[in-house]
């Protein structure tokens, strides 16, 4: 098995390019400084140097994408069996073993964890860690220990995991096989899992979901199909800031907002879809219905709308909101020469002064990861934008 390893949620192209922004994990609900020493768990999570300057334009043509990579980074994969991991323009081959799969660097560059497929009545991986100079190979969470987190049979399955920000420790998500269509079902639950193995439930089914730690490494927000909450790790308090409709299309899937936090992690914002998105059968494919919502969310528990944005069909989204979420496009329809596109508009948060119009669409921007530069499809060519500038 050939993989990549790649930030969850990121668009595959980009991940080439900033992927594995060095991350980091750390014991229960300990501070990094606090922790007993770990060789080499001293640096920082890596940034975009202050220099850094975009180029106005990326072709199709891959020669000039390295001038991009900011000198920290890392970049793991799978091929022919064997985790590499490239950094300082090495190629570093660190274990070799069948049926494994998700490579994920922590936030410092220290640790490269991974799954490895067990062959049980049902789909079940575990997950090993390796030192990126290839020793202290070892396993966090057996299959044994995913068993002994289900109350009833084996049918739990691990959903997703990944990294905290500046510490020792991961988060990870479990699911269950149903019978039927679609053949699992997530449990939003939420666990914190330690370098040494250790690992406790943070949150009980409906009380996690998908998870955004906070850049700090001390919070975790989490959303489900209904509600929004807050983590502490410092305390374990949980707390639901925002409930709300789900979203009524008929499917087997399932769709939960994505949470962005800002850069001090003092507060993370939302785009929540309204409830009454409808399919409108003059626009084959096309959605159209309630008001798209932009909401800020402090860690003292107060909330804010920000925006409105109304849906354009053709889009089930209309908002795009920027990592560290100081910026957001939005998409409404349009017409370019013949055919329907989309408009799309770069705004600031939180006052919404729009920035730029692109006038002819056919899909969003991609952002990156330092939360200002976004890609952009024109003529064939990616065009490399700035929201500062």
């Amino acid at each position: 098995m050939d993989t990549i390893t790649c930030l969850r949620r990121t668009p595959l192209f980009y991940v080439l390019l900033l992927l594995v922004f060095v991350g980091g994990c750390a014991p229960l609900f300990q501070p990094e400084s606090e922790l007993s020493p770990i060789p080499s768990e001293t640096q920082q999570p890596a940034a975009l140097p202050a220099t850094w300057t975009p180029q106005t334009i990326i072709t199709t043509t891959p020669t000039s994408i390295a001038q991009f990579f900011p000198d920290e980074l890392m970049l793991a994969y799978i091929l022919d069996d064997t985790i590499h991991l490239w950094k300082d323009g090495e190629v570093v081959e660190l274990h070799t073993q069948e049926r494994i799969s998700n490579p994920n660097i922590s936030y410092n560059g220290t640790w490269v964890s991974f799954y490895h497929y067990e062959q049980t009545e049902y789909p079940r991986v575990e997950i090993w860690v390796i030192g990126n100079d290839g020793h202290n190979l070892h396993r966090l969470l057996s299959k044994e220990d995913i068993t002994a987190l289900s109350e009833d049979d084996s049918r739990l399955m691990i959903r997703d995991y990944d990294w905290i920000p500046t510490t020792h420790q991961m988060l990870f998500t479990t699911l269950k096989a149903i019978e039927g269509p679609p053949g699992v079902s997530p449990l939003f639950d939420l666990y914190l899992l330690d370098i040494t193995g250790e690992h406790i439930q943070l949150a009980a089914p409906g009380g996690g979901g998908d998870y955004y730690p906070s850049p700090d490494g001390r919070y975790v927000a989490t959303s489900t199909t209904r509600r929004i909450n807050l983590i502490d790790l410092e305390t374990g308090e949980n707390q639901t800031l925002f409930e709300f409709d789900p979203l009524q299309i008929p499917t087997e899937a399932w769709r939960t907002p994505e949470l962005y936090w800002d850069r001090a992690s003092q507060h993370f914002t939302a785009t929540i879809p309204p409830p009454d998105i409808y399919y409108n059968p003059e626009w084959p494919g096309g959605y159209s219905g309630g008001l798209e919502q932009i909401w800020r969310m402090h860690i003292t528990g107060e909330i804010e709308l920000l925006a409105e944005v109304d849906p354009a069909v053709g889009s089930p989204t209309v908002v795009s909101i920027s990592p560290y979420a100081e910026y957001y496009f939005s998409i409404e329809t349009g017409v370019c020469g013949d055919g329907a596109f989309f408009i799309t508009h770069l705004r600031a948060l939180p006052d919404g002064k729009e920035l730029l119009t692109l006038p002819c669409s056919s899909e969003f921007p991609d952002w990156l990861p330092d939360g200002k530069s976004y890609l952009y499809r024109s003529e064939g060519n990616w065009l490399l934008g700035d929201a500062v500038e």
